[in-house]
């Protein structure tokens, strides 16, 4: 049977559902042919979308996606998204892609790529050269957030033969061909020399088992999406928590999807390789710091895996401080006031009290070799911290008090014995305002 542009026009109304519709052209035949389908089912709420990488051949793919949107009277939006030559450029290039599409897509838009089922059969190969579990092995979603991919079961072949007859303008990617890329040599070598072995029926099974793996996989991330992945976003830096309890109990596939979901908040749409997965899933049990795909780190905090961007800390300057006064240093605010009122001479969380003094009082940052008296002798600050419970990662910044220069208090954790209030005498009480 041949197919034409009138087959598939049916097959998009259903998988893309009342729209609006924001079709992603590459210029190759594929996404051409999913025009000319899209634009047949419904002229009206359809555009479409290029994104242009800069590379050698991106000129030629814009001209033809420009003679095709213009030909079927279809608004085009061109978003520039370079990406320079160089290592793992074909996943360097993915992740500019969907940023870019993301950046223009409405909020009641889907977008819809013209992926097939040789793109299928090629990632499921792919993914099972790299030792992938099931989530890869289940290949290309048909849909997958605002994505719809309503082409996985039709053929590269026949998409392109519709395209011929119906003289549809398209140029074929150079980077189709460049076997620095996987793809292209799964694409070129692999998948033939399969066929040749076991016969043509190999890529249709490999989209069929991607299937019922992706049954599996639902249900598996279904479970995973009970253990709770917390974000929060201050000054820039994330930082993701899970429960230390829930990951250490839940069955291994469960909580690798959990872990997984929350390193995307870091690289999405990258889920984070098995090496990641394993490290972070061992701090959980041994509760060591480690740094995970370069730039995450790692770490255990009351009961909790926190995972947080790997950056280098500002360190506040030192500054004088006055009682009677409030003083921003660092991220935070604090709040300086004289009182000889016993039920406020605690220091604990966010408040410290020092004996009142005419002596200058300062902030600043702890730092390596700093010790606290305490009855009996001295403790160096950063044991004193972590005892405390205070997390590595914030430690570096953490205030301390001084009185004439000499530390007399480490901000919520320890006052210095001659730094101490007197009961019934006044003192200094600092208090930070908000939370950490």
């Amino acid at each position: 049977m041949t197919l034409g542009i009138a087959d598939l026009v049916p097959v998009v109304r259903e998988k893309l559902g009342p729209g609006p519709w924001l079709v992603a052209l590459g210029g190759g035949a594929d996404s051409a042919v999913l025009m000319a389908a899209c634009a047949a089912a419904r002229r009206h709420d359809v555009r479409a979308v290029f994104v242009n990488h800069g590379l050698e051949g991106s000129a030629k793919l814009r001209e033809q996606v420009e003679l095709l949107a213009g030909g079927l009277g279809i608004d085009l939006v061109v978003v520039d998204a370079i990406v320079p030559d160089g290592p793992d450029l074909e996943a360097r290039a993915r992740g500019h892609r969907y940023r870019a599409i993301e950046s223009v897509l409405a909020h009641d838009e889907v977008c819809v790529t013209a992926h097939t089922s040789d793109d299928q059969a090629e990632t499921v190969l792919m993914r099972l050269a790299r030792g992938s579990g099931s989530a890869g092995l289940s290949g290309i979603p048909a849909v997958r957030g605002p994505f719809r991919r309503p082409l996985l079961g039709v053929s590269r072949a026949d998409l392109r033969t519709i395209a011929i007859r119906e003289n549809l303008p398209f140029a074929d990617d150079q980077a189709n061909s460049d076997e620095r890329f996987l793809r292209t040599r799964i694409r070129v070598h692999a998948l033939p020399a399969i066929e040749d072995a076991v016969g043509s029926e190999i890529r249709e099974n490999l989209a069929r088992s991607a299937a019922l793996v992706g049954e599996d996989d639902r249900e598996l991330t279904n479970m995973a999406s009970r253990i709770p992945v917390s974000v929060t976003v201050s000054g820039g830096q994330r930082t993701v928590t899970v429960p230390v309890a829930t990951l250490v109990t839940a069955p291994s596939p469960v909580a690798t999807r959990a872990i997984r979901k929350a390193l995307m908040v870091f690289n999405n749409p990258y889920s984070g390789s098995h090496e990641d997965v394993v490290g972070i899933l061992a701090s959980a049990t041994d509760g060591c710091q480690r740094i995970i795909a370069g730039d995450v780190v790692c770490a255990v905090e009351h009961g909790m895996v926190v995972l947080t961007n790997k950056h280098t800390p500002q360190i506040p300057a030192e500054i004088s401080v006055s009682v009677g006064s409030s003083v921003v240093w660092g991220r935070h605010t604090y709040r300086l006031s004289l009182s000889d009122r016993p039920s406020l001479m605690s220091t604990s969380g966010r408040r410290t009290a020092i004996v009142a003094t005419e002596e200058p009082i300062g902030f600043r940052a702890v730092a390596d070799g700093d010790r606290i008296e305490f009855e009996g002798g001295k403790a160096r600050v950063v044991e004193v911290l972590r005892s405390a419970g205070v997390p590595a990662r914030v430690r570096p910044c953490w205030l301390a008090i001084t009185i004439n220069g000499k530390i007399a208090a480490i901000h919520g954790v320890r006052v210095a014995p001659w730094a101490m209030p007197v009961r019934g005498e006044s003192a200094v009480i600092i208090e930070r305002e908000g939370s950490l």
